[in-house]
């Protein structure tokens, strides 16, 4: 059994994958086979869909996930980002949503969840922690900056979470200028 406070890596039930399109109709995800150094550990490198789009590593699960913080080993120091490079994004359709248990009468029931054919790529507010080439990517308060559905913030009431609930979520790196 484990604690509520405690974090798991949920990468082990989920895909490692890459995303190709721009909109819920494109958009289709292709899994990331891992490589294999010549110590035998296994990593993973970003993709991108063409030259011009912008290489990104994710993970998507059969069902939404509550995601507080990414912790993320680069393989080596030629291989870590510079922090303002990278950009955090989750799918995001129907959550944010209040707690059943909030809500009157009928409006307790049918609660909307995700799935991977509506949505959209949110980039998240996140304080990185770097230290040598682990970075760690922790969420920070929801807010209308980065949800800017007000409907659903003011549904939510003070719904103050560090989390994200999501059924994909990715690293986006952007290309460096020179």
């Amino acid at each position: 059994m484990t604690n509520e406070n405690e974090l798991f890596n949920l990468v082990d039930f989920g895909e490692i994958k890459w995303w190709s399109g721009k909109d819920p109709n494109t958009i289709e995800g292709y899994p990331i086979q891992p490589l294999k150094d010549k110590e035998g550990n296994f990593y993973w490198l970003p993709m991108a869909e063409s030259e011009e789009s912008e290489p990104h590593i994710g993970v998507e699960w059969e069902e939404p996930r509550d995601i507080y913080e990414l912790e993320v080993i680069y393989k080596s120091d030629e291989f870590v980002p510079k922090p303002d490079l990278v950009k955090v994004q989750y799918w995001q359709y129907s959550w944010l949503t209040p707690a059943p248990e909030r809500l009157k009468g009928t409006k307790r029931g049918w609660i909307e969840e995700d799935d991977p054919y509506h949505g959209r790529w949110i980039t998240a507010n996140v304080k990185i922690t770097a230290n040598k080439n682990k970075h760690i990517y922790s969420f920070e308060h929801l807010d209308v900056v980065e949800l800017p559905d007000e409907r659903k913030i003011e549904e939510a009431g003070n719904y103050n979470v560090f989390f994200r609930k999501t059924l994909k979520i990715r690293l986006l790196f952007k290309k460096r200028t020179n």
